[in-house]
């Protein structure tokens, strides 16, 4: 089985702290593991960016392709991402596993695959707490 991570930010992305160090950290085992994955992601990186790739590149054996953010910061937005994932999800039967929620780059993955008919697996990553519901874009979650 395929499985696509679709992730708003990815390693060497650490200035989102956790998330970036787990899905790293859970890819790298799946990979040791055999598992056939890859990851789908965008250049935020807090302030800066980081390089956008054509193809795959090798992050710690994992093969990750970083497309660029539309707008720098924590907006987490790729047109060609999406795009991209569209793409894969037409020529294949693979499983998405989307990390993340509350970012345009998930939300759309998720209508991708559901649109296609593919089968998602959602990590919200902690974001469906109390904390999440009632400090910050308090609207946008409901």
């Amino acid at each position: 089985m395929k499985v696509i991570h679709v992730t708003p930010s990815y390693k060497p992305a650490y200035t989102y702290g956790g998330p970036t160090v787990s899905i790293s950290s859970l890819c790298e085992a799946l990979v040791e593991n055999h598992c056939e994955i890859h990851v789908l992601t965008t250049t935020a990186n807090g302030k800066n960016r980081l390089a956008e790739s054509q193809s795959p590149k090798l992050v710690d054996g994992v093969p990750v392709r970083y497309f660029k953010s539309l707008i720098a910061g924590n907006i987490h937005i790729s047109l060609k991402l999406l795009w991209q994932l569209r793409l894969e999800l037409r020529k294949s039967k693979v499983v998405v596993h989307i990390h993340s929620w509350w970012n345009a780059t998930s939300i759309f993955s998720c209508i991708i695959a559901k649109h296609l008919k593919r089968k998602v697996i959602l990590s919200p990553r902690g974001m469906l707490t109390a904390y999440s519901f009632n400090n910050r874009h308090k609207l946008l979650k409901w």
